[in-house]
Order: C-alpha cells, then structure tokens, then sequence
C-alpha cells in the first residue's frame, strides 16, 4: 500500500535496467526514505518490488516487514494483531538462545512501534524464511491454535517453524501448527508475494480462515476481498 505520489516517483526506478546493473555492487547504500516513510528500506530493496529476473530480487525481510507495517497502519483490526519481524522469526530459527529470540513477544508495548507483537495481541502474525523459501504463522490466542500458510501448499517449513516456536517463545505449546489453505503460487519465486497476500488478509478480512484462495488467485491481477 503506496500512496500515489510515492508510487509515481518509485515506479521508474523498477524500469530501470541500467539501475539493475549497478545494484550488483554490494556496497551501493542508498537510502529511500524521500520515497517510502521506513527508514531501512533501500533503492536496493525496492528494487526487489519488479519482476524477479534472478534470486537476487525474491521479496526480501526487509521488503516484508516494511509492507506489513504499511498493511498494520491501514487495517481496522490492529489494535487486536501483533507482528513479529521476519528478521526476529528467523533468529528464533537459527539462534533461539539469543535474547531477541526469547523476547520476541515482550509484556510491554513499545509505544514507538505499536505493530510489534505483545502478549496483549490476540492474534500475532510470523512471517518466516528458510532456505530462500517463505511461509507464514499465524498464533491465535483466543482460538488456541496456531495456523500455517505455504505458498506452495505444502508443509515444507512447518516443522522448523514449529521448532523455533517451541525453543523460544513457547516452550509449553500443546497441539501442532495447523496447515491450512492460502494464497498459492505457480513458480519458484513468488512466496513472498504470497506471505505478503496472507498477512494482509489476516490484517484486513474478518474471516480470513473462511477465503476461498482458489477462487481469489486465479486470473486476478489484485487480490479483492
């Protein structure tokens, strides 16, 4: 969610082929923050936003989160939803003793950044990334369960994510993470785009276990619901 002004002033950067070449430089820092109100977000990331051409341009974290905090802002159910970075999701994989992993849903509310998740948000969102591959957790307190959305439909980072769970921030959680459907992809490169389209509908439909995914992905350029 861009606002128009903002958009017209990115686009021609995602038609930029000359741009594409020198983004190859790993040391190019350009920061965007005239273009997107996310101070982390790079000429580099927004790059990412075109048409990928190689693995270099998946989604990234820092793209998720900053298009989770826009959706977050938008949405009318926030004050109930919390949202775990995909950089705090991954540590819980990969590091689970480190502080930030154990405290990746504190008691307290940082007043600064109300979209992280607290023990005081019923439903609290985990978009998760291992082996280049995205998928999406979903923690609903009130229904105690905890839900799984894969953009290929399979279960492929369920048990790692369930893992990280249990290590960190819930080392007493009964039952199992609970596939269920979502948005799906057709190719190897879009599971990003499909965390994103979950996450903004746990953000913004009253139902959003009830979608009929099937139906909203195909032949649809925007997902309408």
């Amino acid at each position: 969610p861009l606002d128009p002004q903002i958009e017209s002033r990115v686009r021609p950067l995602l038609r930029n082929t000359a741009l594409d070449l020198h983004l190859r430089d790993p040391s190019l820092r350009l920061t965007t923050e005239t273009f997107l109100p996310h101070p982390d977000v790079t000429i580099r990331d927004i790059w990412r936003l075109s048409p990928a051409r190689t693995e270099a341009q998946y989604l990234n974290e820092t793209i998720i989160y900053a298009f989770a905090i826009q959706a977050w802002k938008t949405s009318a159910h926030k004050h109930r939803i919390g949202i775990v970075s995909p950089y705090i999701t991954g540590l819980m994989d990969s590091d689970p003793t480190h502080p930030a992993a154990r405290g990746a849903i504190p008691h307290t509310p940082d007043p600064t950044q109300p979209w992280k998740a607290t023990t005081q948000h019923d439903i609290i969102l985990l978009p998760f990334c291992k082996h280049t591959h995205w998928a999406f957790g979903i923690l609903h307190k009130s229904e105690q369960r905890l839900y799984y959305q894969d953009g290929f439909g399979t279960t492929s980072l369920l048990r790692p994510l369930e893992r990280a769970l249990r290590k960190t921030i819930l080392p007493t959680l009964r039952g199992t993470l609970s596939p269920i459907p979502g948005p799906t992809q057709d190719n190897y490169i879009d599971c990003g785009v499909c965390s994103c389209i979950a996450l903004h509908a746990w953000l913004h439909h009253a139902s959003p276990t009830q979608l009929n995914w099937s139906t909203l992905m195909t032949n649809t350029p925007t997902v309408a619901y």
